[in-house]
C-alpha cells in the first residue's frame, strides 16, 4: 500500500525532488497561459538553483519515498524599515568618488517566500568622478557587465561617465524636457528661491509625473528592461545624477515587477537619506547662509 508523508524538506535529494515537481508542474500546466520565453528560461537546473536558495520553510509530500508536491509558507519577514536599515550594509563600500552606491539585492517579496538575488542589481549617482580604483572595482570584485545612464544628454556632455573596463554602456535618458535645476546648481540662490517660491515643489510633481506616463519616459523604461532581461543575470549598474529620481523610479518598476510590496519599495527609495546624509548636511549647511 502506498504511503504518502507530508514532512519538512531537509536532504539535498528532497530538495531536487521539489525542484522536479516545480519545474515539471509548470512545463505541464502554463503553456498557453505565460509567456513561452518564461516556461522555456524556466529550467530544471534554474529551479534546483532556486530551491537551494530558499531551503527552509517548505513542505513537502512524498510518495513511496519520491516528491510529489510541495508547500511554501512565508517566514517571520523583517519589516520595511528593518530591511532597509539591513541592506545599509549593502552599499558598495570602497568606491571613493560614487555617490549613493547600493546593491538592490536581499529585499523580501510581499509573500515573504523569495528575496531579490544580491550582487546582480545595483544603483548608483553618476560615475563622472569614479577614481580608477572604482572602476576596477565596478569591473573586477562587482562584475559589471552593463551601464545605463538614465541622465539627459546635456547632463552626459556636462559630466561625461568614466567608462567601466568591460561593460557595455546605454544613454537611456528618462527625461526630455532639461532640468534647469540639475543644469545651474551652481546658482545656488536661484535654487533657494525657487524652493521658497514653491517652483521647485512644482517642478518635481511634474518631472515625476513625466517619469511615469510621458511616452518618452516609457519607450527609455521599455529599453531599461530589455537591457536587464538581455543581460541574463549578468550584475548591471544604472544611475542618473544623483541616483535618486530617476534611478529611483525604474528600481519601483523593477521592485514591483519582482513582487515586494509597497512598504518595502518606498523604504529602498528612502533609503537615499541615508547614503546621501553627508551631501545632504553639506547642502543644508551651505543654504543656512543665504538664511
Amino acid at each position: 500500500m502506498s504511503e504518502l508523508i507530508l514532512k519538512p524538506m531537509e536532504t539535498p535529494e528532497e530538495i531536487r525532488g521539489k525542484a522536479y515537481v516545480h519545474w515539471k508542474s509548470w512545463q505541464e500546466t502554463y503553456p498557453g497561459m505565460v509567456d513561452a520565453g518564461y516556461l522555456q528560461r524556466l529550467t530544471l537546473e534554474n529551479c534546483e538553483e532556486r530551491a537551494f536558495r530558499w531551503s527552509s520553510d517548505t513542505w513537502i509530500a512524498k510518495l513511496d519515498g519520491a516528491v510529489v508536491g510541495f508547500a511554501a509558507f512565508a517566514a517571520d519577514v523583517p519589516s520595511a524599515e528593518e530591511q532597509a536599515a539591513m541592506n545599509n550594509h549593502h552599499a558598495v563600500t570602497g568606491l571613493e568618488k560614487v555617490n549613493n552606491a547600493r546593491d538592490l539585492g536581499d529585499y523580501y517579496t510581499a509573500d515573504g517566500t523569495q528575496q531579490i538575488k544580491s550582487g546582480v542589481l545595483f544603483r548608483s549617482a553618476n560615475l563622472h568622478d569614479a577614481t580608477d580604483a572604482d572602476l576596477a572595482r565596478l569591473s573586477g570584485d562587482l562584475g559589471i557587465k552593463k551601464v545605463i545612464d538614465l541622465r539627459m544628454a546635456v547632463e552626459r556632455l556636462t559630466k561625461a561617465n568614466k567608462t567601466v573596463p568591460g561593460s557595455k554602456y546605454i544613454a537611456d535618458s528618462l527625461l526630455f524636457l532639461p532640468n534647469p535645476f540639475v543644469v545651474t546648481m551652481d546658482d545656488f540662490t536661484a535654487t533657494l528661491k525657487a524652493i521658497r517660491s514653491g517652483v521647485m515643489d512644482t517642478y518635481m510633481s511634474n518631472m515625476y509625473r513625466q517619469m511615469i506616463a510621458d511616452p518618452v519616459a516609457i519607450h527609455a523604461t521599455k529599453v531599461f528592461f530589455k537591457e536587464l532581461i538581455d543581460a541574463n543575470g549578468a550584475p548591471v549598474l544604472w544611475h542618473c545624477t544623483s541616483g535618486k529620481d530617476r534611478t529611483g523610479t525604474e528600481a519601483m518598476f523593477l521592485m514591483t515587477i519582482l513582487g515586494c510590496s509597497d512598504e518595502v519599495i518606498r523604504a529602498e527609495y528612502l533609503n537615499t537619506n541615508y547614503f546621501m546624509a553627508e551631501k545632504a548636511q553639506q547642502q543644508y549647511d551651505k543654504a543656512y547662509k543665504y538664511t
